[in-house]
C-alpha cells in the first residue's frame, strides 16, 4: 500500500461534489477517458461506471465500482485500469477551513508481469499525484464559480 498526502486549496464540500460526479472523474484523474454506464445511484456501494484507460496511443477498457462511501469525507473504489493494474483507492477528506487535507492510499494487486510490478507502482503513484493536483484545480473552480453564484 502507498499513501499520498496532500493539503487542497479547495474547500472539502467542493472536492467531495467532484468525487460524487462520476462524469468528471475524466477531468482530474490521469489517464481515464470515455466514462459511460454511470449507476444512477453513484456513489452508492457497489455503483460503477466504465471508462477507457489511456496510455499514450493505447486504450483499454476497465471499470471503477464504489466499496464504501461515507459523504463528506471518505470514499473507497475498486478501479481497473486496462490490463495493468487492479487497484484499491481510498481518500479521506479531513475539512481544514477553506482547504482540504486528503490522503489517498491505493493498493495495487499483483497482476501483469511480475518483474515490471515496481516500476508500474512508481508510475501509477506519479499518475496518482498528477491527479491530485488536477482534482484540487477543479475543486477550486468549483468553489470559485459557487462562491460568484454562477
Amino acid at each position: 500500500m502507498a499513501t499520498i498526502e496532500r493539503h487542497l486549496a479547495a474547500p472539502r464540500d467542493a472536492v467531495w461534489a467532484i468525487l460524487t460526479d462520476a462524469s468528471s472523474y475524466s477531468d482530474w484523474f490521469l489517464n481515464l477517458a470515455d466514462i459511460r454506464n454511470i449507476s444512477a445511484d453513484w456513489p452508492a456501494p457497489g455503483s460503477g461506471f466504465d471508462h477507457k484507460f489511456r496510455w499514450g496511443p493505447i486504450r483499454l477498457p476497465g471499470h471503477t465500482r464504489v466499496l464504501e462511501a461515507q459523504p463528506p469525507g471518505h470514499l473507497t473504489v475498486r478501479m481497473k485500469q486496462g490490463l495493468l493494474a487492479l487497484t484499491t483507492i481510498e481518500l479521506l477528506l479531513q475539512h481544514a477551513g477553506d482547504s482540504t487535507d486528503l490522503q489517498m492510499r491505493h493498493t495495487r494487486d499483483a497482476i501483469g508481469v511480475p518483474l515490471l510490478n515496481p516500476l508500474l507502482d512508481q508510475v501509477l503513484t506519479a499518475n496518482y499525484v498528477t491527479s491530485l493536483s488536477r482534482l484540487e484545480r477543479l475543486a477550486q473552480r468549483r468553489a470559485s464559480r459557487s462562491r460568484s453564484g454562477h
